[in-house]
């Protein structure tokens, strides 16, 4: 019987195979960026069995179209722009400003989760859909502030279930946010969910 790590990983191969045009390129490209080196969002592991690959294909499509289940629209994407990729420029210019606007955070040194690839995914996501589409202007501090303290309390629930965080408010967001972060990753339902709460604690307005 085939664990789901090689069902994947074959069907990983059978499309790289299949597909070497325009759209496979570029996500081939952008998963050799600087950023997730920089992050170490990918181990060696992780690269022999494409996962990096498979990582930026879900995420662009994901910023073409929305939230789907797992890996089932990666055919139809690498199919349609085969032949050509006319939104390369628009994505890269989207993503390289994500990735700036991260790396100004200093998350990566401030916590542990932004460069796990299940909250990466959820934070590029969300971070694009705030600054390149709903054009909303963030605070980088501010920012910054929001989600390492977000994410050291999912640390800590994770480590002690049983932990009270005190704000029941945020208790509830945590404890949603971490069960879409630790079941079911992949699924669309808890990329939702995630995204929900993520979208939520990036766009609250300051309160005094």
């Amino acid at each position: 019987r085939i664990n789901s790590a090689d069902y994947s990983l074959k069907k990983i191969e059978r499309l790289n195979a299949q597909y070497s045009g325009e759209f496979k390129r570029f996500c081939d490209q952008l998963s050799r960026h600087p950023f997730f080196e920089d992050a170490k969002v990918f181990s060696a592991v992780a690269v022999r069995r494409m996962a990096d690959l498979d990582f930026c294909t879900i995420l662009v499509i994901t910023l073409l179209s929305t939230y789907f289940h797992r890996d089932e629209k990666n055919d139809e994407y690498l199919r349609r722009y085969n032949d050509e990729f006319s939104e390369a420029s628009d994505v890269t210019k989207r993503l390289n400003g994500v990735f700036d606007f991260i790396t100004q955070m200093k998350l990566f040194d401030a916590s542990s989760r932004a460069s796990k690839r299940t909250d990466l995914f959820t934070l590029l996501v969300e971070l694009d859909a705030v600054l390149n589409v709903k054009k909303m202007a963030l605070d980088v501090a501010g920012t910054m502030t929001k989600l390492s303290t977000f994410y050291e309390a999912v640390d800590k629930r994770f480590k002690d279930p049983e932990l009270e965080l005190g704000d029941q408010a945020n208790q509830a967001m945590v404890d949603t946010y971490l069960k879409a972060a630790t079941k079911a990753t992949n699924d669309r339902y808890s990329r939702v969910t995630r995204a929900e709460v993520i979208s939520q604690l990036l766009t609250a307005k300051k309160t005094a």
